[in-house]
């Protein structure tokens, strides 16, 4: 297949012409389906965060990029519970369809346990399938950095009345 080729099932015609032991020829025609499609490629990360102390509730927003030659359907972000923060939002996004070289975000609202944390983890399953209907499940990890108070605002991350939420 050329690598143009799109993601699906063709029909191929097939012609076989074959001689038996005493030389009688016999010709058959049909029809085969040859599937083309490629392993889905994903970069996750955290895009943006309004979270960057401890002890703190805000947003944070994870970026799925397709970086594959092959679409994705039906994709749902799912951020798994940790004791090192509270789900304040709903714990599942449904992205649905990212095409090839595009990318779709989800949204959700936490508050970070603790008074001393320097990261916490975000763990996170993806689910899906490829344009074949091959399905798949991606389970990954994404570190959101926290910082101190005085850190944030020598970073640039808060000003004296909050934070400016740049990530």
């Amino acid at each position: 297949a050329g690598p143009d080729a799109e993601s699906k099932v063709y029909k191929v015609p097939l012609e076989l012409e074959y001689y038996d032991e005493l030389g009688k020829r016999y010709n058959k025609n049909q029809t085969i389906g040859l599937t083309i499609g490629a392993k889905p490629d994903l970069s996750v990360t955290l895009d943006e965060s309004e979270i960057f102390e401890p002890a703190k509730s805000g947003e944070i927003v994870v970026k799925v990029v397709n970086k594959g030659v092959t679409g994705i359907k039906f994709m749902n972000v799912k951020l798994m519970p940790s004791d090192n923060y509270k789900i304040l939002s709903s714990d599942e996004t449904y992205l649905g369809n990212i095409d090839s070289d595009d990318f779709e975000t989800a949204d959700f609202r936490l508050f970070v346990e603790g008074a001393d944390k320097k990261q916490v983890i975000l763990p996170i399953t993806l689910e899906y399938k490829d344009t074949n209907n091959n399905d798949y499940k991606d389970s990954i990890e994404l570190t959101l950095n926290l910082y101190t108070a005085a850190e944030a605002k020598k970073l640039g991350l808060k000003k004296e009345n909050g934070f400016i939420g740049i990530f």
